[in-house]
């Protein structure tokens, strides 16, 4: 189970469930939203929270999900950059 259907399911606050990690209500949105990686010195603390509800596999492709969603999107912003510099230098080179 994810960590945000663990809280969604049992009527935890993130607020909550942060302040036992010891870590920023932001960080704990962020990582259920799949948008940063939980430092794997929480892991067990997870576990431990949620009963085993949320295990280490869970905890893994969460953070493989986070880590191929950034990529991609860095990957995706480099190849605007470098759309939006070809289209400057065809540009410069017309004037």
């Amino acid at each position: 189970m994810d960590l945000g259907s663990y809280l969604e399911d049992n009527g935890i606050t993130i607020k909550w469930f942060s302040e036992q990690l010891g870590v920023s209500h932001f960080q704990v949105s962020n990582f259920c939203r799949g948008r940063v990686s939980l430092n794997t010195r929480f892991w067990r603390q997870v576990v431990h929270i949620s009963k085993g509800a949320v295990t280490y596999d869970d905890l893994i492709n969460m953070n493989f999900i986070s880590y191929k969603r950034n990529k991609d999107e860095r990957e995706r912003a480099f190849r605007l950059q470098s759309k939006r510099f070809e289209e400057l230098s065809i540009q410069q080179g017309k004037e």
